[in-house]
This record gives C-alpha cells, structure tokens and sequence, in this order.
C-alpha cells in the first residue's frame, strides 16, 4: 500500500476508534441507568460468555461471535445514514 493509502486507512480508523469510543461511553451510561452489572466475560474463538447483574440478581449469557459479527457488518452497512459528516 502506498503512504497516502496507508495515512488514509489511518484517518479513517481513528474516525471509526472515536465514533466507537463515544458509544462505548453511552452505552455504559444505560447499562448503569438500567442497573446492569458486568461481573465476568469469557470469550473463546467461538462465542463470549458473561456473567452479569441486573438489580442484584445475577446471571450469564452466551453470544456467538458470528451473531456478533453478523450484527457488525449491518452496522457498518449503515454507518453513512448514522454518522453525521460534515460538510
């Protein structure tokens, strides 16, 4: 790859790193507002197991990396209708 492709792919990762950053930080935001505790994640090559609380009671969840990544991909789909860009 050349140098200017190499700067761009870096500009727009740290475009990405700061979109995801920021909704890092939401997300966080109603997982506490919802009194939703993670206690324990796991992840293996296949899938991530969490143990979470929600309102003292405690709990575990599996998710599957390819759900996850299914779910990534149509997020990136449709990350020009939801990523203001200016002009």
């Amino acid at each position: 790859m050349r140098p200017l492709g190499q700067l761009r792919r870096y500009l727009m990762l740290r475009l990405l790193h700061e979109n995801i950053m920021q909704l890092g930080k939401y997300t966080a935001q109603e997982l506490d507002e919802n009194h939703i505790e993670i206690l324990h994640i796991d992840q293996t090559a296949k899938d991530f197991r969490i143990q979470y609380r929600v309102n003292n009671k405690e709990s575990q969840a599996i998710f599957m990396r390819v759900m996850l990544y299914s779910d990534i991909k149509a997020i990136l789909q449709t990350l020009d209708e939801t990523v203001e860009i200016p002009s």
